[in-house]
């Protein structure tokens, strides 16, 4: 499936820390009742195919999809149960109504699963819509009709 890309997040309450060709990020989880965006070193963790992380020199490229780390999406299917990792076949479906926008546009969310391998954090998928302008643009989860805090990363 579309997992073979990513790179291994190592559970280390109160940080994981992604490794990805010798590099290593530390990524903040915090409690989260509401779908968060996780942060890795200070920076939103969204990343591109590749699993490089988005930033102003690997600005997300219009009409192609971009990967978040995301928690406080709640339940899945199937679901692992309280603080059990998540499987990675079949990889666990988040069960609440997701939607997401980027500048205000609709993006469209091309999956939505929880990480295997790990304790409440989930993988989004969205495809960076083709009428964002370009520069700065603000995304945005919205879970079961709840909204993530909105963050910021550059689009070209």
């Amino acid at each position: 499936g579309y997992m073979t890309r990513h790179p291994s997040v190592d559970q280390r309450n109160p940080h994981n820390f992604i490794r990805k060709n010798g590099t290593e990020w530390v990524v903040t989880l915090l409690s989260a009742q509401q779908p968060m965006i996780a942060t890795v070193d200070n920076s939103p963790a969204v990343f591109d195919t590749t699993m490089t992380m988005i930033s102003t020199t690997n600005p997300a490229r219009i009409g192609q999809p971009i990967t978040l780390l995301v928690q406080g999406l709640g339940p899945s299917t199937p679901d692992p149960g309280e603080s059990q990792p998540f499987p990675a076949n079949p990889v666990a479906k988040v069960n609440a109504p997701l939607q997401a926008t980027i500048s205000g546009k609709a993006a469209e969310v091309i999956a939505a699963v929880g990480w295997p391998g790990q304790v409440g954090v989930y993988q989004v998928d969205l495809l960076v819509p083709d009428d964002v302008t370009p520069g700065a643009a603000v995304v945005q989860i919205i879970a079961a009709f709840i909204s993530s805090v909105p963050i910021e990363i550059p689009v070209q």
